[in-house]
């Protein structure tokens, strides 16, 4: 959050700003619209998805998991990747409220 005094304000609006903060790219938002369609994605298939290199498909999992959007799963040489389910709840109040 920078300087600003996160202090100032409820941990809702807190969490609901670094959700934002997550859903601000466009690869991001074609992440979990692909999550949404096929649940339990490798890592290695959002390189093809996204037409992005592995380290910057990482960098976008990553930041979405940070967030609490996707979940990681971990095997030998690869992980899978899935949606949390209570997100999508999260966001759809967010946007109807």
């Amino acid at each position: 959050m920078g300087a600003s005094k996160i202090n100032h304000y409820s941990t809702e609006n807190i969490q609901l700003a670094q959700l934002a903060n997550a859903l601000g790219h466009p690869a991001r938002i074609t992440i979990i619209k692909t999550l949404k369609e096929n649940p339990y994605l490798r890592n290695v298939d959002f390189m093809s998805v996204l037409n992005l290199s592995s380290t910057t498909v990482h960098d976008h999992l990553v930041k979405l998991k940070s967030a609490n959007i996707v979940e990681f799963q971990y095997f030998h040489h690869e992980y899978r990747i899935n949606l949390v389910p209570e997100i999508l709840d999260e966001i759809n109040f967010f946007l109807r409220d």
